[in-house]
């Protein structure tokens, strides 16, 4: 087992023993887990984007014609699995917490948690993956057909199913002074796969027009050093997991996305069980976010999510429905 599995988990631990905050709304009894959502759905209207987020970095996110995913995780798998066990895709928990055909799905960043129940989609629904090389190494290693694989670069706008695809270069937060797992799976290895073999690729920040609707998803809080293009976005997916005030995040980001909606992400322990009430990432606070956001951007609107509750979002009206 590579060192690099245990910084990152034990990372977190620690960051919560240092910080003392949030650490009473982790240690605690176990809360119910959120109902499933319904594979049939009310139909939208044009300007219409239906939000779910599957907990951690992941979201299922449904338009008029077109539904995809951004990371999706819903495999949960202990703390015990990740430093010593192989990780296979629980499929019965992605059947009942991703119902819904996917026509895509979009890899921000190749950690265990970002992509180990993507390829299972793509088998089972023949979507597109969407990612770096390392992405799609790890999903070919799933057994996810090489030709529904995309890699795409920073820069580059392609078309997938119609929609049309950004990536822009980003970075990943680093614990204990190393970014976790750093580097590229370069060699195709058959799954299941321990979870010092989840490299991250290059990070990258999706923009996706989904039925007309322009979505951004960050999956790590982290930007990369250049400066970045001119991105707007009608909804914003925010990974803000251990966000430093220093790396200026959202003073970078926001202005040149100005999202209407920002719907934070990324702020559960992606080691324990999904819960309706999410056990908070060390240093989380949601008062901090809402007024770090209204400073960067006023005119945003923060909506926060509850796993697996479906958001309906109208960038027309900016009215939301849940």
């Amino acid at each position: 087992m590579k060192r690099v599995v245990v910084g990152r988990c034990a990372a977190v631990v620690l960051a919560w023993a240092v910080s003392g905050c949030g650490l009473d709304k982790t240690v605690r009894m176990a809360g119910p887990a959120p109902q499933p959502i319904k594979a049939q759905k009310p139909a939208l209207a044009p300007g219409q984007l239906a939000v779910t987020w599957l907990g951690v970095a992941g979201a299922l996110v449904r338009g008029p014609t077109k539904t995809v995913a951004f990371d999706p995780y819903v495999s949960r798998h202990n703390l015990g699995r990740h430093l010593f066990g192989n990780l296979r895709p629980d499929t019965d928990a992605i059947d009942r917490f991703i119902p819904s055909k996917v026509d895509a799905v979009f890899i921000g960043h190749a950690h265990a948690d970002h992509v180990v129940d993507a390829p299972y989609l793509v088998t089972r629904d023949g979507a597109d993956l969407v990612g770096s090389f390392s992405a799609t190494q790890i999903a070919r290693g799933y057994g996810a057909p090489r030709e529904r694989l995309h890699v795409v670069g920073p820069g580059e706008l392609v078309d997938i199913r119609g929609m049309a695809v950004t990536a822009t270069r980003t970075g990943h937060v680093t614990l204990l002074g190393r970014v976790p797992g750093a580097g590229s799976a370069t060699l195709v290895k058959p799954q299941p796969l321990r979870g010092s073999d989840f490299k991250t690729g290059g990070p990258r920040f999706w923009r996706v027009t989904v039925d007309g609707v322009r979505i951004g998803h960050l999956s790590t809080a982290k930007l990369g050093k250049e400066p970045l293009p001119d991105l707007p976005v009608d909804i914003l997916l925010l990974s803000v997991a251990q966000m430093k005030k220093e790396d200026r995040v959202l003073e970078r980001l926001l202005p040149v996305t100005r999202p209407r909606f920002v719907i934070p992400i990324h702020h559960d322990v992606f080691f324990l069980d999904l819960e309706t009430e999410p056990r908070p990432m060390p240093g989380f606070n949601e008062d901090d976010l809402l007024l770090d956001v209204s400073t960067a951007w006023p005119a945003a609107r923060v909506v926060m999510p509850k796993p697996m509750q479906e958001m309906v979002l109208d960038v027309k009206t900016g009215k939301v429905s849940r």
